[in-house]
């Protein structure tokens, strides 16, 4: 492309959340803005894609771990995502979708990160002051389930209750178990810092500070921990899991009966683009699909050089902000500090049916309306809870239906 040369007042590569908001930002400032991404979509690592392009996201990955002649972005890519597979059970190949399948692959929306938005807190509270709410769309989260096994191997889904209402309804506990729930969670729910409970406690290990201090039993202190908590680990402390479960509990009532929001189309994804609209009406310029060649500093350092495939002639800002997908191993500055990021496996499974609960777990939430199967649902796995993985962490699915978008009916 014969492109005449450009300068910006800053580049900004990636179009993830993080660097969606920046351009945002800038553009609503009077900053002339380029925003890049060598995908052909928003969201970056948060995207949200069809079943072939998410067929294709994956191939490309695949390619990529074993080409040397891969861009900065796609090599950062094969580090991030160490491993990537995918199959089809229900096809005679099992590495080629179904037909059926295809044919309903632009009615689904799948998020590579799957997000739920709290209904209270600064994510609300930037998408309300930014008008980008108003690209978006939203719905309550159905609800939230702890899974559960016994001594005798009966294993099942018991809803986690989102209000004090829930709390005395629900048929699991008892009486005095109801109390001591009803106590923490006031608890929990107040400015606390400064109570005797906690004085002293903060960096305890958070479970038994729930068994010593309030009396609850394990599997309530787990469910609290791993469901109302979001701990990511068996050993963490008291005061930040405190501040979350207080974060939770604020959240819940603001817009119904659940803590969460989350939107259609999938999750992360949809609140970047809606940033990106903003950006762009603010005057922010995009190009996406094209790779990134290289991106070099004037030797007086006035600007950065960007050069772009199938752009003849090289374009140029003033400052460039990057995602880490983005970000050029050989050219890190000395004094800059690599931490190595948590693994994490990551799984996407199209069902055949939504997930059922006990119908006396969600009497109370919007579920009863179409029985006992929710259309948005959390599950959490406590470590406990499956022995083959009783030293990790939990394990958390979130099941999305067609009432998000995010799939066809039934599925």
């Amino acid at each position: 492309m014969d492109n005449p040369p450009e300068h910006w007042d800053v580049a900004v590569l990636g179009t993830g959340l993080a660097e969606s908001i920046i351009a945002a930002a800038l553009a609503k400032a009077g900053k002339r803005v380029l925003h890049l991404d060598e995908n052909e979509y928003y969201g970056g690592d948060s995207a949200s894609l069809a079943l072939h392009e998410l067929i294709e996201w994956a191939k490309k990955r695949q390619e990529a771990q074993s080409s040397d002649e891969s861009s900065i972005y796609m090599k950062n890519q094969e580090a991030q995502y160490s491993s990537v597979t995918y199959s089809f059970p229900s096809s005679d190949d099992p590495s080629t979708p179904p037909p059926s399948l295809l044919q309903e692959s632009r009615q689904y929306s799948v998020s590579l990160s799957p997000t739920l938005v709290p209904s209270n807190g600064p994510i609300i509270d930037s998408l309300i002051g930014s008008g980008v709410s108003r690209y978006g769309e939203y719905r309550l989260l159905d609800s939230v389930a702890v899974f559960s096994q016994t001594v005798s191997s009966q294993s099942s889904l018991k809803r986690v209750p989102s209000s004090k209402e829930d709390v005395f309804k629900n048929k699991e506990m008892s009486l005095i178990e109801k109390r001591r729930l009803m106590k923490f969670l006031m608890f929990a729910a107040g400015e606390f810092e400064s109570s005797d409970l906690l004085v002293g406690q903060e960096e305890a290990l958070f479970i038994p500070y729930l068994q010593e201090k309030f009396s609850l039993s394990s599997e309530i202190s787990a469910a609290i921990a791993f469901a109302i908590g979001h701990c990511s680990r068996t050993d963490t402390r008291v005061l930040p899991t405190l501040e979350r479960i207080r974060r939770y509990l604020r959240s819940s009532g603001r817009y119904g009966n659940s803590p969460f929001l989350i939107g259609h189309y999938g999750g992360a994804g949809e609140i970047s683009q809606g940033f990106c609209r903003a950006a762009a009406v603010q005057g922010a310029t995009y190009i996406l699909g094209r790779g990134l060649e290289s991106i070099k500093r004037e030797a007086d350092g006035s600007k950065f050089v960007i050069r772009m495939d199938g752009f003849l002639n090289p374009l140029t800002a003033e400052l460039v902000v990057a995602s880490d997908s983005y970000a050029d191993p050989g050219a890190a500055s000395e004094t800059a500090t690599s931490l190595a990021p948590p693994r994490i496996a990551r799984c996407i499974a199209v069902l055949d049916s939504p997930i059922p609960l006990p119908v006396q777990d969600s009497a109370s939430s919007e579920a009863a309306a179409t029985g006992s199967i929710p259309d948005t649902l959390l599950v959490v796995f406590p470590p406990d809870a499956l022995p083959e993985r009783s030293t990790c962490g939990p394990v958390t699915a979130l099941q999305t239906g067609d009432r998000t978008m995010s799939c066809p009916a039934g599925k």
